[in-house]
């Protein structure tokens, strides 16, 4: 036993040196990280819960994309009418039409509509697309949305989940609030509130003392869509993103200790990301104190 824990923390500081050095020299808009650096992602699958994919993304990213799914009719049809989740894809994957480097471009990724054409998403969806993610052996479970009311069936589930070593991460919102949105505001989901490019909290960015870790969330090069069809890079913004950063960090740290041997647990991820956050020395809280209060 203590030589498994000894192991254990011997690979945490070498994930530690290697993912602090990967992020704090690529930190800025200009130049998005690449976890790459750190592992290559390729034996880990993540599971993107959203608005759904645009086909030609898809068509270009389909060796990585495994399955595709809509939960609200039980289809395979995840056209992506509002442009939310195709942004995640390519922030993700990136695009070679659009000239775009991806965070983890050689991670296995499940692609699951959850919302309708409006956006809107009910906790039944959110529960379907859950158990979704974990018949298709996703090991991480990206969630970039979130309520202002919980639900006692998807908090069991992501119990369920978070006892299995899935890890699920999801955006704490984009209201400039203490209050973090729901499932991000429970204990065993990676909470993820967003910085700017000076590696502050961003104004907009949901914080309290309950967030598990901050990433970039600003400005962040995306894909996006003009009535259906993909159109152009630009820039957008929002808690989103940084949740997406959050995920393929979490990716990276998991496929490289699997690359050696390791199977690394949820707790010991969420200490890495909250008590060894390799932006902690750059971070300056830049909201007033009663954010704390």
């Amino acid at each position: 036993m203590k030589s498994t824990k000894c192991i254990l923390c011997l690979i945490t500081a070498i994930i530690l040196s290697i993912s602090s050095f990967v992020l704090l020299n690529n930190s800025n808009t200009e130049s998005k990280t690449d976890f790459s650096l750190l592992s290559s992602g390729d034996l880990q699958t993540i599971a993107i819960l959203d608005t759904g994919l645009n086909e030609s993304l898809y068509e270009e990213n389909k060796d990585r994309i495994t399955k595709v799914i809509n939960v609200t009719d039980d289809s395979e049809n995840v056209t992506d009418e509002l442009g939310h989740g195709t942004a995640l894809a390519s922030l993700l994957l990136g695009s070679r039409m659009m000239n775009l480097k991806g965070l983890l471009p050689d991670v296995r990724v499940v692609l699951i509509k959850i919302t309708d054409r409006n956006g809107k998403c009910t906790f039944e969806n959110l529960l379907k697309g859950l158990e979704e993610a974990e018949k298709s052996n996703a090991s991480v479970i990206n969630i970039s949305l979130g309520s202002d009311i919980s639900n006692d069936a998807v908090t069991k589930k992501i119990s369920d989940l978070y006892k299995k070593n899935i890890t699920i991460v999801a955006a704490s919102g984009d209201y400039g609030d203490k209050d973090i949105l729901f499932p991000a505001n429970l204990s065993n989901v990676v909470s993820v509130a967003s910085l700017d490019n000076r590696f502050n909290l961003s104004k907009f960015s949901n914080y309290n003392e309950q967030i598990t870790c901050l990433f970039p969330g600003e400005n962040m090069d995306l894909v996006s869509m003009d009535n259906g069809a993909l159109e152009k890079t630009t820039r957008l913004t929002g808690t989103s993103y940084a949740t997406v950063y959050a995920s393929a960090y979490v990716a990276a740290i998991r496929d490289y200790c699997l690359k050696h041997n390791m199977v690394i647990p949820n707790d010991l991820i969420f200490s890495l990301l909250r008590k060894n956050d390799p932006l902690r020395k750059k971070r300056i809280i830049t909201k007033s104190n009663d954010i704390f209060e």
